[in-house]
């Protein structure tokens, strides 16, 4: 499919008119406003295809391999997804430029998304991909600069990063309608955990309560949204999505004579996880597994999150639901420059030795190994090294 993809984008430096020409403290001024409208297919162009791949008939009560269309079916129909984007921005400068930034708004619009549409396996095959709605977002994103102490030998400087999004689909199939099956939602940002709402563990005070659910002191407790004690599907609420409120994050730069030291902090707040991981070690088969050291369920404890060793209740993938927020040290690296007036003796223009940790700080409520891949599988979680150090010489001849 080709097409015309139209943009425009205007800007003012309003630091040159003549109303903030006498203003001394302000060093810049500009705003920015832009629209665009693109296109994007970046599929494989096989997906449009439908291929023969083996697959499993059944003939009476036996099943057998044979050829037909396998998972997924080709859809021939298939047309790019199209963004319209509005942008408006400010970049600012104060101070002889001691602290400099911008900050950007955007507005961004896709129509006929490319998603992979789950479908009943009677029809011979798992998805299609099609062309899905239209989905929003927007959100803010902002930069900072700034030159703290600049004295003598000795400077400090900080660079600073924010983004928030906000994502929503805004209609599926023309009809305003929700999609249960692929856990779409009018409203709702694309990916959401749907599923049951833990309210605790059942305590010994609760024991007829649980008892109506066939429930025993110490399982998991969720919540019967239609209170009519039979928990199934129709008790499955959207808890929250794996996107973050906000993420940012800071560099602090130190200078003095030949030393220079750099910490770069990481910081992601909100979003909820199904974190296999959390799941594995501390609900599945929990009195076979070497286990997280959690307050599991006892009856002195009365811990409210974890069930008792060995309950086996029909809700504990609840427990792989997890936040997303942490804080990391991501590194600190300090550096030495050797004097050029030795370096001269040697013929050697720079030489610089440094030495740097990374991820040596992490703080987060994540019971898992590393909270900035929450949600992986647990083979990828297990094999990581998160703290590393590094040892090493910068010539420059």
């Amino acid at each position: 499919q080709w097409g015309f993809m139209p943009s425009i984008a205007l800007g003012w430096q309003m630091k040159n008119e003549q109303f903030l020409s006498s203003v001394d403290f302000l060093s810049n001024l500009k705003l920015r406003l832009s629209w665009g409208k693109t296109g994007n297919n970046n599929l494989t162009n096989d997906i449009t295809w439908t291929k023969l791949d083996l697959s499993r008939y059944l003939f009476g009560s036996t099943g057998a391999n044979g050829f037909g269309t396998g998972s997924n079916k080709g859809n021939e129909d298939l047309q790019w997804e199209m963004t319209a984007e509005y942008n408006a921005g400010l970049d600012f400068g104060f101070f002889k430029d001691r602290l400099t930034g911008s900050v950007d708004l955007y507005h961004r619009t896709t129509d006929g998304l490319i998603f992979s549409r789950s479908v009943g396996a009677v029809n011979g095959y798992n998805s299609v991909y099609q062309n899905i709605g239209t989905t929003l977002n927007k959100g803010v994103e902002l930069a900072l600069g700034s030159v703290n102490i600049s004295q003598n030998d000795f400077t400090w400087r900080t660079k600073l990063t924010y983004s928030l999004n906000r994502n929503e689909i805004i209609d599926l199939f023309g009809d305003k309608k929700d999609d249960l099956g692929n856990r779409w939602f009018i409203g709702q940002p694309i990916r959401v955990i749907y599923d049951f709402k833990q309210l605790g563990i059942w305590q010994e005070n609760e024991a007829d309560e649980a008892a109506k659910y066939g429930q025993s002191v110490g399982h998991i407790h969720v919540q019967d949204v239609n209170g009519d004690y039979a928990l199934d599907q129709q008790d499955y609420q959207i808890l929250g999505s794996p996107m973050p409120d906000w993420t940012a994050g800071m560099n602090n730069t130190f200078t003095y004579r030949q030393f220079d030291l750099s910490i770069d902090i990481l910081a992601r707040v909100g979003g909820l996880y199904d974190d296999e991981f959390a799941y594995m070690f501390t609900a599945w088969d929990n009195e076979h597994w070497n286990k997280l050291d959690v307050p599991y369920w006892t009856p002195e404890n009365g811990a409210n999150k974890y069930q008792q060793i060995g309950a086996q209740s029909y809700y504990t993938q609840v427990l792989g639901k997890t936040s997303g927020t942490f804080v990391k040290i991501q590194n600190i690296t300090l550096g030495y420059a050797i004097p050029a007036s030795v370096l001269k003796k040697i013929n050697i223009k720079d030489v610089r030795i440094y030495g740097s940790v990374q991820n040596p700080f992490t703080f987060t409520d994540y019971i898992g190994s590393d909270p900035e891949i929450i949600g992986e599988n647990v083979s990828t979680q297990l094999s990581l090294y998160p703290l590393t150090t590094t040892i090493g010489v910068k010539l420059n001849f």
